[in-house]
């Protein structure tokens, strides 16, 4: 199936706006690491980090998953999009409600300019969830991809609310119990039931569509999307619910159990392929789905073993960083450079074709500087994660400015794309 090109896709310029911000949010989210290197150790509750974390989260996954999905629902699951006006009011006020909470963050400005900035998040999440609610009522045919994006949306929903909730505890402090420990259920319901429940869903449509397989069967994922849902529902419910963690461990071995089935479908996906050679947007999946098995493998390190106050911290850190920077970031990346070109051609130039000479939609992307992009990429995720673990800061330096090149890298190759 087409991935644009149907009576059903949006508008071109509503998809277009949301991709561009979020690239502009992934390129200042790295020169804000690289600037900060010197805060990236220690305990994660501190302000350059929760301003990085959200800058992540929500400037450049979440715009992204915005306009993936304003792209990607209504022609999967054939139903136009209930209202791309609503969409655009949407896009204007999440975008403001970041800026303001990240940077509100950064400057740990607990006040009203913080509170507003939450709201205006959670109306514009909100605002989402009702426009994609209302054109998914409409779905007759619902696939394992529908239930993946249902799931995400779901979750998406507590996600913002919980998240609205502790931002203005923090500024007044009413919750009766810790707020750490409801920022950790925030904080796995954004990236596990969010953002990843999401990008397994889309991933599971565009992948054998870019690579060229067919046929596979989704157990595998079924499995993840039962194990996944059983374990972060668990976790949740017994920490909000009954206070406790003695499940915890239980339960993420589930998730984990989930993701690692999750990760044997799409190794069987790309077994089955018919375009055997690996393209730069192929190789970035790969190397996502690679951090996304060392991220699981930490996890149950936290869980299982007996590790120092310091060395939590650090592996706790590590956590985050290869989840956020590597395993996510970089599958994010790999299908920009497939799905922008894609997006661009057809609605440039597809009218064009047969009339006059027209570029190829692999000639609207720079391979040698996704190339490097790619090498960049992998050395700063390699020296960051070395110097997180070790505590060398230096090493830090010297990856987040590597990191930051590969943005900038990544960034202007798309940007180009989207100027033709």
């Amino acid at each position: 199936m087409e991935l644009t090109a149907t009576k059903m896709s949006p508008p071109f310029h509503l998809v277009a706006k949301y991709f561009i911000a979020s690239v502009c949010f992934f390129m200042l989210l790295c020169a804000l690491f690289a600037w900060s290197w010197q805060d990236i150790h220690g305990f994660y509750f501190q302000p350059h980090l929760l301003a990085l974390t959200h800058l992540a989260t929500l400037g450049w996954m979440t715009m992204t998953i915005f306009g993936a999905l304003f792209q990607l629902v209504p022609v999967v699951l054939e139903v136009p999009l209930w209202s791309p006006r609503l969409a655009e009011w949407q896009f204007w006020i999440y975008l403001v409600g970041v800026l303001g909470l990240t940077s509100g963050f950064w400057t740990f400005d607990l006040g009203a300019y913080l509170d507003a900035s939450a709201a205006l998040i959670l109306i514009a999440g909100y605002l989402f969830i009702w426009n994609m609610m209302q054109t998914m009522r409409f779905v007759k045919k619902w696939d394992l991809t529908s239930y993946f994006l249902s799931a995400g949306m779901f979750y998406f929903f507590f996600t913002i609310t919980l998240g609205t909730t502790l931002a203005f505890n923090l500024g007044h402090s009413f919750l009766i119990r810790s707020h750490l420990d409801y920022l950790k259920v925030h904080a796995h319901l954004g990236l596990i039931g969010w953002v990843l429940m999401i990008i397994m869903g889309v991933a599971l449509r565009l992948i054998p569509m870019f690579s060229l397989s067919h046929g596979t069967s989704h157990r595998y994922a079924w499995l993840a999307f039962i194990l996944v849902n059983v374990g972060l529902l668990g976790m949740v419910i017994e920490r909000v619910i009954f206070a406790d963690t003695k499940l915890t461990p239980f339960f993420a071995i589930l998730a984990a159990a989930g993701v690692l089935a999750y990760l044997v479908q799409i190794f069987l996906i790309l077994r089955h392929r018919m375009r055997k050679a690996l393209d730069v947007a192929m190789r970035h999946s790969i190397v996502s789905f690679s951090l996304i098995f060392a991220v699981v493998l930490i996890a149950v390190a936290l869980q299982r073993l007996p590790l120092s106050i310091q060395m939590t911290e650090r592996t706790t850190l590590l956590y985050g960083f290869l989840a956020l920077f590597g395993g996510i970031s970089s599958l994010i990346i790999g299908q920009m450079y497939k799905i922008v070109p894609f997006l661009v051609w057809l609605n440039r130039y597809a009218p064009l074709a047969g009339t006059q000479a027209v570029p190829t939609m692999k000639e609207l992307v720079n391979v040698s500087i996704a190339r490097t992009e790619l090498w960049l990429l992998g050395a700063s995720l390699a020296l960051i994660a070395i110097g997180i673990l070790t505590a060398i800061q230096p090493m830090i330096a010297v990856g987040g400015s590597l990191l930051f090149g590969a943005s900038v890298l990544f960034g202007y190759n798309i940007l180009q794309t989207f100027r033709r």
